[in-house]
């Protein structure tokens, strides 16, 4: 799939401009980002895995264009790639909003643990 430079300002507007980082001692091995009171990744740092809402990125990238699973972890790899410091991720599909997130004064509060659920 090619990339055309009006879809790449469009990623970058709706998805990794503004993003707010954030960590919580309880997940040392992650690294939460969030913009709009809305939590958009969580970047597992030992094992270099991006996770990706779904609604709000996964589905940005595979509704627009069709694209297979493996297609929009490429199309999500190289954009983060572009627009992130985060390095070599694999990107994956997740529910973010079984995270409880609520965004105050740049802080996430009440960040609840997805290890559980997620198939790694």
């Amino acid at each position: 799939m090619k990339i055309t430079p009006t879809h790449n300002i469009l990623v970058k507007q709706n998805i990794f401009n503004n993003l707010i980082e954030y960590k919580d001692t309880r997940y040392p091995d992650s690294i939460f980002y969030h913009k709009n009171n809305k939590l958009y990744f969580e970047l597992e740092i030992n094992y270099d895995r991006l996770w990706c809402d779904s609604e709000l990125v996964w589905r940005f990238f595979s509704n627009e264009n069709t694209l297979e699973y493996s297609e929009t972890q490429r199309v999500i790899e190289n954009m983060a790639g572009m627009y992130t410091n985060w390095g070599s991720v694999t990107p994956e599909e997740y529910d973010l909003t079984q995270t409880i997130c609520l965004v105050k004064g740049g802080n996430v509060y009440q960040l609840a643990s997805m290890k559980n659920n997620k198939k790694k």
